[in-house]
């Protein structure tokens, strides 16, 4: 295939360029809860990710997994957002009913129009569980 006016090589150019500009615009991290780090996908140079977002690591937290929004026992949920005063990386242990619950201030990002609000990147809880023998 061929574009009108360009050359075979100046096709195959601008071809790849599109297709390069529409991933790097058009791709934004997703997961089963939808939201997720800047970590998990979001290139350190695109330039809809916050900056301070970027450079975030998350702490590690051997034996712990990250709940599913569903999971969230109701009686954490009003400990949640006073938590957000926290900067990036503060992880905070919320004993519940014998669960071994970690909440951890990383940065989250919604797709903007969906149902989960805030849209697009901002600072938010994710809640890791410790689960077996040494919860």
């Amino acid at each position: 295939m061929k574009i009108a006016g360009l050359t075979e090589t100046e096709t195959l150019w601008a071809a790849g360029a599109a297709v390069g500009l529409f991933l790097l615009f058009s791709k934004r991290p997703q997961s089963a809860i939808d939201h997720v780090t800047a970590t998990d996908g979001a290139s350190p140079f695109d330039p809809t990710v916050p900056a301070e977002f970027r450079t975030f690591k998350p702490p590690s937290l051997p034996g712990y997994s990250r709940m599913r929004a569903s999971d969230v026992p109701a009686s954490i949920r009003p400990k949640l957002p006073p938590l957000l005063a926290s900067p990036l990386g503060t992880v905070t242990k919320l004993p519940t009913d014998g669960r071994d619950i970690a909440a951890v201030i990383e940065p989250h990002f919604h797709e903007p129009g969906g149902p989960v609000k805030p849209w697009g990147w901002h600072k938010g809880v994710s809640l890791y569980e410790r689960k077996g023998a040494n919860a």
